[in-house]
């Protein structure tokens, strides 16, 4: 071999030779044998080495291995567990860090040395703004003001009228409350107000045009729907007593013409809650006292009033018939009727026309047999009214009295004539002094004769057929 080995010392330096040092003290065969021996040594020593290397390359492979699997366990935790914590740590320093007084101090600097300008920069526009909309905002609150204070004018002005309207419609109907306070509306009301001023021309030309119907209620028996003919004091008890035939009553008094009733319409007139009835009274003083008066006229009828209350042909006093008609049901002994005959004694003073008045008189002289007494005064109904059906009554009880029973049969006949109704029938059977002829089968009795209509009419119907019946009507 060419190739020259060189021997190194423990620092990895190569031994000098003798080669090198131009010197060869050892004979050729030594030499050669050193040499010889040294590859040989340095033969083993590779091997040995090389099987070293492979024992250290093993070893260290191996930990190398262990460190990877280590380090890919430690990457696969990580990845599924490192996210949430990483979360949970970050929130917990930064929880930690924003409380620290490093941090407070660090903010308060900030806010001390930037926030103020920050806060001017970014308020400036706004707070021009703010005042341009707050003169806006007046102005829109000046406008909103002027507009809803004229819809309230607007909405006062409407609702009054409708007020008037309203009342005006009440006022129509009958309502002197609603009548009073468009009075005092126009009194209170300080601008002319046209549609209140229609308002009241029309309720006084529609109580005109009332007044000049040619038919008006008057009161009717309930039974025959007709006039037996009342006397004024009937009417006056009605009048007072039924609110619901006020109106019919004022008429009939108008068409009775009793001036004594006079004070008694003007009562109404003053005091009466009802319109209509009170334009009523006015029309009845009118026709009855010849004084001029439209029907809304009220406060001339009270100064009319005022100047003839003392008038004693207007002053018909008739509570004392009222007290008799109302106690006279209830069966009454002899100085009950003495009192009965005061009190309408009272009437009959202050109303010649008190015609009931005098026949109940009448009545209860005979009762207590003062028989002179009453005939005067039937002699005086008769010569106001001779076909007055309670004058055909109290007449009978006369004749019986006198003994006459056929004539006092007639008699009565001629009230059931002018009146079928049960009042007079019950008065009949209600006072003893009719006992003698309450079973005579001459007398017509109402309830009789409705009795026997009332049997007679199933037969009829019955008997007819309601086609023909139609056809009969046809040709009537």
């Amino acid at each position: 071999m060419d190739k020259k080995i060189r021997i190194y010392d423990h620092s990895g330096q190569p031994i000098k030779s003798n080669e090198d040092e131009g010197e060869a003290n050892l004979p050729p065969g030594i030499q050669a044998l050193i040499e010889t021996r040294m590859n040989s040594a340095i033969d083993d020593l590779r091997e040995h080495n090389r099987g070293d290397l492979k024992d250290l390359a093993r070893d260290h492979a191996r930990k190398w291995r262990y460190l990877a699997l280590i380090s890919t366990a430690i990457a696969i935790i990580t990845a599924l567990y490192a996210p949430h914590q990483i979360i949970t740590w970050i929130s917990k320093q930064v929880d930690t860090k924003l409380t620290e007084p490093m941090i407070q101090e660090s903010a308060d600097r900030l806010i001390d040395s930037k926030m103020a300008k920050y806060v001017s920069d970014k308020m400036t526009p706004l707070n021009k703004q703010a005042a341009e909309l707050k003169l806006a905002i007046e102005d829109m609150n000046e406008s909103i003001a002027e507009k809803q204070k004229l819809l309230e004018d607007q909405q006062t002005k409407l609702s009054a009228q409708f007020r008037i309207r309203e009342l005006a419609i009440a006022a129509k109907t009958g309502s002197r409350n609603a009548y009073t306070e468009l009075l005092d509306i126009r009194n209170n009301e300080e601008v002319t107000n046209d549609l209140l001023i229609a308002s009241l021309e029309e309720i006084e030309r529609y109580y005109d045009v009332d007044r000049q119907q040619l038919t008006y209620p008057i009161l009717v028996n309930i039974e025959t729907f007709k006039d037996p003919g009342y006397a004024t004091d009937e009417v006056i008890f009605r009048l007072r007593n039924d609110p619901k035939l006020v109106e019919a009553a004022i008429n009939t008094l108008s068409r009775l013409k009793s001036k004594a009733a006079v004070g008694e319409l003007c009562r109404i007139v003053s005091t009466s809650k009802d319109l209509r009835a009170a334009a009523r009274a006015t029309r009845a003083i009118d026709v009855i006292t010849g004084e001029k008066l439209r029907p809304l006229e009220f406060d001339k009828v009270q100064h009319w009033w005022q100047n003839n209350e003392d008038n004693k042909a207007y002053l018909g006093d008739y509570d004392g018939y009222c007290e008799v008609a109302k106690k006279m049901g209830h069966a009454p002994t002899v100085p009950s009727l003495s009192g009965f005959i005061d009190s309408l004694s009272k009437t009959i003073d202050s109303d010649p026309d008190a015609l009931h008045s005098m026949c109940l008189k009448a009545g209860f002289l005979l009762m207590i047999d003062r028989l002179a007494e009453a005939n005067i005064l039937l002699d005086e109904v008769r010569k106001k009214k001779s076909d007055y059906y309670w004058l055909y009554i109290w007449d009978a009880a006369l004749k019986i009295k006198q003994g006459d029973v056929d004539s006092a049969i007639n008699s009565v006949n001629s009230a059931f004539e002018k009146s079928a109704t049960s009042v007079v029938e019950e008065t009949v059977r209600y006072w003893n002094v009719f006992d003698p002829i309450e079973d005579n089968p001459k007398v017509a009795w109402p309830s009789k004769e409705k009795r026997e209509l009332q049997q007679n009419v199933p037969t009829e119907v019955e008997n007819s057929d309601p086609l023909a019946s139609d056809s009969n009507d046809t040709k009537n």
